[in-house]
């Protein structure tokens, strides 16, 4: 976990740290890009365990916020419950949201004008 946290903040401003690359330092373009890759690996091999370390931790439902990791075991329905509360689901301002969307991006699709 350390070293995700530590690569989590190197690579997330690579422009800064690329500014101050030197040869003699060795940061280099590769380097900041490795660190990148190395994050990446990293990320992969934690997730196997994530699940277990956040239910050591003992971390509340209402901080995690996710339906994924609800402590009760009713996942699809606090999915579907938050899924119903969103604005984009109510049938004024989601209805509206969702015509336009298919104004300008599927219908011109499915009626060959696309610019895409």
């Amino acid at each position: 976990m350390f070293s995700i946290t530590a690569l989590t903040f190197l690579t997330r401003d690579k422009g800064e740290l690329l500014s101050s690359a030197h040869q003699s330092s060795g940061i280099t373009p590769k380097f900041v890009n490795s660190l990148e890759s190395e994050l990446i690996n990293s990320l992969s091999k934690a997730r196997s365990i994530a699940v277990l370390l956040v239910d050591s931790l003992g971390i509340p439902d209402s901080k995690l916020n996710s339906s994924l990791g609800i402590s009760d075991g009713y996942v699809y329905e606090d999915y579907v419950s938050r899924a119903l509360e969103n604005p984009l689901n109510n049938d004024t301002f989601g209805a509206q949201t969702r015509s336009r969307w298919f104004k300008d991006y599927i219908g011109p699709v499915l009626n060959g004008g696309s610019k895409l």
